[in-house]
């Protein structure tokens, strides 16, 4: 099977490179002189709007409000004006544009302010508080930290740009440590494979690559294996049992739509398909067949669109699956953001019943559900944000 590579970057010098900035007044006026030169169409739209009594756009927004909440309405070729303004910014040698920072190394990201120790240390209390409700019962927490797109062993951060992810995801996960949480840091175990963190990340997204989610669940499942003796098929973890379609110049991630690609780049989009017999069945929605019919919206896939990531593993978060083919007989509750997408999948190979869910899992369903281990995986800037684990409060 063709083995496809991700972006390499080169490693941050010791000493960062002074950044050439100019004026950012230049950007703004020759942005201006392209608004005044188009802008003309957009009056008139918006003026024949008005004249022609309607109130509402045909999306049911108030005229009032168009600008804001149907910009394509009113304005035109809203997305030409993003991708001039991208040109020029990336002519210009800008390394922030529209709160998206462009790494040394190209990658796009956004930043995360730092967060109280104490907010830290209530939201580890949560998931501690789980852990202990869950060994009563006879069950097993496993919490896994999905990275933040800046790697905390390679930030490639421009000159006077700060970033806190990594040191507040440090001391939440040091919090768990004390709370005896069991914990699968993803960053850590990258830097230990003596891997690349971007090399499993889109570059002009937040989320990281279908790679890097059978990464995350290959760490998972052997993690479950050895710690809590759930055997997996082995075959379902090795990644020379599928197949992986290569969709070129094919997603353009939320950092990206806010940029441009002329900014930015596009990336292409991997498919990661098993070649073995699967049958899976949403219990929810009473939908049975292979991996591929029960899991991936693969319309997406024949037409291109930015929200590729989330729409075509959009099927894995929010449903209770079942899967005869499983080696074993366990339980398993995914809770998860959308970073979940392109992991849960392969947990449904893997395990008879998975049931996934948003952070919305309440105590109720988690006592009904009974299962043997529950696994979350959270983004970093839904831990800085707090809230994510209020379970038994639900």
């Amino acid at each position: 099977m063709k083995r496809l590579s991700g972006f390499f970057s080169d490693k941050r010098p010791d000493e960062k490179p002074k950044a050439i900035r100019f004026p950012e007044s230049i950007l703004a006026i020759l942005f201006f002189v392209f608004i005044f030169l188009t802008g003309g169409y957009s009056l008139k739209n918006y003026w024949d709007i008005r004249v022609s009594g309607i109130t509402e756009t045909p999306d049911g927004f108030s005229l009032e409000n168009a600008f804001q909440d149907n910009f394509n309405i009113l304005l035109w070729n809203k997305d030409s004006y993003v991708e001039y303004y991208g040109l020029m910014a990336s002519l210009l040698g800008q390394p922030e544009l529209n709160q998206v920072i462009k790494l040394n190394n190209g990658y796009l990201s956004g930043v995360e302010a730092e967060v109280s120790k104490g907010q830290l240390e209530d939201d580890a209390a949560d998931l501690i508080g789980l852990k202990d409700y869950l060994e009563d019962k006879g069950s097993r927490l496993l919490y896994v930290q999905a990275p933040f797109k800046i790697d905390k062993y390679d930030e490639s951060l421009p000159p006077g740009v700060e970033d806190y992810s990594n040191r507040n995801l440090d001391y939440f996960l040091e919090c768990l440590g004390k709370g005896k949480v069991d914990v699968i840091d993803i960053r850590q175990a990258i830097h230990e494979d003596g891997l690349n963190q971007y090399d499993y990340f889109f570059r002009t997204d937040h989320h990281w690559t279908p790679e890097g989610g059978f990464y995350a669940f290959k760490k998972i499942s052997g993690y479950i294996e050895e710690n809590y003796g759930i055997v997996v098929d082995k075959q379902v973890r090795d990644l020379e049992n599928y197949r992986v379609d290569n969709y070129e110049d094919w997603h353009l991630g939320s950092n990206g739509q806010r940029v441009g690609i002329r900014y930015g780049g596009i990336d292409d989009f991997h498919m990661i398909s098993p070649e073995f017999d699967t049958q899976i069945t949403n219990m929810d929605t009473q939908v049975s067949g292979s991996y591929y019919d029960v899991l991936i919206e693969d319309a997406v896939l024949k037409e291109k669109s930015v929200a590729t990531y989330d729409i075509a593993y959009g099927n894995s978060i929010g449903g209770h699956f079942y899967n005869p083919n499983a080696q074993n007989d366990a339980k398993v509750i995914v809770v998860s953001d959308s970073m979940g997408k392109v992991v849960a999948p392969f947990l449904i190979l893997s395990y008879r019943e998975v049931y996934t869910t948003g952070y919305d899992l309440t105590k109720q369903a988690l006592d009904e559900y009974d299962p043997d281990v529950v696994v979350y995986i959270t983004y970093p800037a839904n831990v800085s944000s707090g809230g994510c684990f209020h379970v038994l409060e639900n």
